[in-house]
């Protein structure tokens, strides 16, 4: 996978060369053992380590101070420590001597197998020999580990949420007329985390009338919605059905007075909503159709993510993502991904960064972006992060100006395991070299104006790349300037308008600006997106 690259780096690199005996730490490993029966691991820590170094160095985490240790002596062990799978584990190397001399990792929790979750043994004993009003009903067990609240799903559809301790469960199945349903059951807070059983069905009864159950959306007006139903029953069927709505209450209804028009719902209230329809004198004659719970367009936005793999090092990596937003939001987001959540972030810090995700090459890696007022979502899934390179010891200096616009860069650095690599900046590629080529002096490394130029160096066939911040020459260095400013409003509609924003911009900026009105910030734009509408404002503002 190839990762665009944009977003600052955690790390920056004073580009004027590293002096002799300086103390230098890199490549800081953790690896955990097996947890024993109570919960205890041991805790192994390895790191690269250059001259300028003392004899020992200490290790802290969570606010808990381990060693002294002998750098001789790596790798060390932290252990055994007994593992508090809630905890996000944190770890900071420092020389005994010179303090500024260290080094950080965060981890991430450490889940012992015994607290990791599951659900198996999944049993289900149908109630009824033949569907009931369009349903059938089951009893559902199953076992679990570190799991608290499941959703059941039916044949892909969502139909309820219950607690493992209300075991076994009462479901109903609708009859869809069907020799068999697939139950999932999963854990709410872990989508990896599951397990699936068949439920064979019997058939039973006078074949059924109806068919194709459908649900359209109509009237979208500010927080609520109303839906037309519609079905075809051209076999046998009576003169009444009964429709129910995410399973509450049913209500009866002729069939000379399909289409129904049903409603008002709220927007976002209930996600999905499920429609089921079963013929009063034919019980099993029943047909269900799920919709969108949130419809209707939300009076926001949240732009595509951009993430970016700030660096990806020692099996571990740091992630961040970015994105442009608009429209009535909250002040905060959550950020989610495989089943669990990251936390809650202000706006105003974006773009934010996840440090120590594991790099193994297996996992998938998916992120949510969802406003606090859950009206607005984003998505992106990035694939496998597969990263090992024991490259160190980076170099990186920069000299005279070669033209108006580029500039002489040197790069060097210790390969390690690394026999060929990349260079981008701007988000593009300079070129592919091998490590025999070092050090490195690129002639015309292109200038973006700013203070700082982006650069990446990128191992090939892997996803280790690291990025540094080159403090350009003052020679390639041009000012920030926003000129031309034109605002022109759009036509009313209902009381509301959009105002068209244009300007004309050039050198030193970001790949963002920000839009304020009387003083209220409207949000955060990107320059590839000029002559964009902005709003909708009230005509009575000013």
């Amino acid at each position: 996978m190839t990762y665009k690259i944009f977003i600052s780096l955690l790390v920056s690199f004073l580009l004027l060369g590293q002096s002799q005996g300086q103390c230098l730490l890199d490549s800081l490993l953790i690896e955990i053992g097996s947890c024993d029966e109570n919960g205890m691991a041991n805790v192994w820590l390895d790191f690269q380590y250059q001259e300028g170094v003392s004899d020992t160095f200490v290790v802290k985490g969570n606010g808990i101070d381990y060693g002294p240790f002998a750098y001789e002596d790596l790798p060390v062990n932290l252990g055994p420590l007994l593992i508090d799978p809630t905890l996000g584990y944190e770890f900071v190397v420092r020389d005994m001597v010179a303090d500024s001399c260290q080094i950080s990792i965060e981890y991430g929790k450490i889940v012992c197998e015994s607290d990791k979750c599951l659900i198996k043994n999944l049993k289900a004993s149908l109630l009824d020999s033949c569907a009931v009003n369009g349903f059938f009903h089951l009893s559902l067990d199953f076992e679990s580990i570190a799991v608290t609240n499941v959703d059941i799903l039916i044949d892909g559809d969502y139909r309820q949420s219950a607690s493992t301790d209300a075991l076994p469960l009462l479901l109903e199945i609708p009859d869809h007329h069907k020799d068999q349903a697939y139950i999932k059951v999963q854990a709410n807070d872990q989508s990896e985390c599951f397990g699936v059983i068949e439920v064979a069905l019997p058939g039973c009864g006078a074949d059924c009338g109806i068919s194709d159950l459908k649900a359209d959306v109509i009237e979208c007006e500010d927080s609520s919605f109303f839906v037309k139903l519609d079905l075809n029953a051209e076999g046998p069927h009576s003169e009444h059905f009964f429709l129910s709505t995410n399973d509450r209450t049913s209500k009866l209804y002729q069939y000379d007075q399909l289409p129904l028009v049903v409603g008002p719902f709220i927007n976002g209230l209930s996600d999905p909503l499920a429609f089921v329809v079963w013929d009063s004198l034919f019980s099993n004659c029943v047909w269900e159709a799920v919709i969108d719970g949130t419809p209707c367009n939300a009076p926001c936005s949240i732009g595509a993510l951009e993430t970016e793999i700030i660096q990806c090092d020692s099996g571990f990596f740091t992630v961040s993502i970015d994105f442009a937003f608009d429209g009535m939001l909250s002040d905060s987001f959550w950020l989610r991904g495989n089943g669990k959540s990251y936390g809650a972030y202000a706006y105003a810090d974006l773009p934010v960064s996840l440090f120590g995700l594991a790099a193994d090459g297996t996992t998938a890696y998916e992120f949510v972006v969802i406003d606090q007022t859950e009206l607005c979502r984003n998505a992106v899934d990035i694939g496998t992060v597969d990263c090992y390179c024991l490259w160190s010891d980076f170099q990186l200096t920069t000299g005279d100006c070669t033209s108006d616009s580029t500039y002489v860069l040197s790069v060097n650095f210790e390969p390690g395991n690394v026999d060929s690599f990349s260079i981008y900046t701007g988000g593009n590629k300079l070129g592919d070299y091998t490590t025999l080529s070092l050090p490195l002096q690129v002639d015309a490394f292109p200038a973006s104006g700013a203070v700082i130029d982006d650069l990446w160096i990128c191992a090939l066939k892997t996803n280790c790349c690291l990025r540094f911040e080159v403090e350009s020459p003052v020679c390639a260095r041009r000012a920030c300037t926003i000129s031309e400013v034109a605002v022109s409003p759009q036509s009313c509609d209902g009381g509301l308008y959009y105002v068209l924003l244009d300007f004309v911009y050039e050198g030193n900026s970001k790949d963002y600006f920000i839009v304020k009105k009387n003083g209220e910030s409207l949000g955060q734009y990107k320059y590839d997106d000029l002559q964009g509408e902005l709003g909708p404002f009230w005509s009575v503002d000013s």
